[in-house]
């Protein structure tokens, strides 16, 4: 009899020592997916850190250039350019194309030629709605 009470005995160490190594292997479950979720976590609050800064550094540049617009030390051009404006980047696009073919023409056409009338009112009026643009941005950002 004492054999099965060794016997017994030992099953019983054998289970209990399996429930505790379950119970481990649960926990060691939970702070892996804790430790994760935290990771994921503070990599998003990294990322919208980041975010944040570039916004900021990019005010700051649009602030600056609006306000050497305003003096006249810069072109509208110039503050499209290098302020990432993005609701005149296609103005500017449009006028950089008609500047192009405008200078291509010239080599070939006298001023009075209609085609370069033509490029030349072209760049005005993108020039005007680029200046229009820029001062509605500029006037809201001082």
């Amino acid at each position: 009899m004492e054999m099965k009470n060794d016997s017994e005995q030992k099953t019983i160490q054998n289970s209990g020592s399996i429930l505790k190594l379950r119970q481990l292997v649960g926990s060691a479950a939970v702070v892996v997916s804790v430790g994760i979720a935290g990771y994921v976590a503070g990599f998003a609050v990294a990322k919208q850190e980041s975010d944040s800064k570039a916004s900021i550094q990019q005010a700051k540049l649009q602030g600056k250039l609006c306000r050497k617009f305003n003096r006249g030390e810069v072109q509208p051009e110039d503050v499209a350019a290098g302020g990432k404006m993005s609701n005149v980047q296609d103005i500017l696009a449009d006028l950089q194309t008609v500047q192009i073919e405008l200078a291509k023409k010239r080599l070939v056409y006298v001023e009075e030629q209609p085609t370069i009338v033509k490029l030349k009112a072209q760049e005005t009026a993108l020039k005007s709605l680029l200046k229009q643009r820029i001062d509605g941005i500029c006037n809201a950002v001082n």
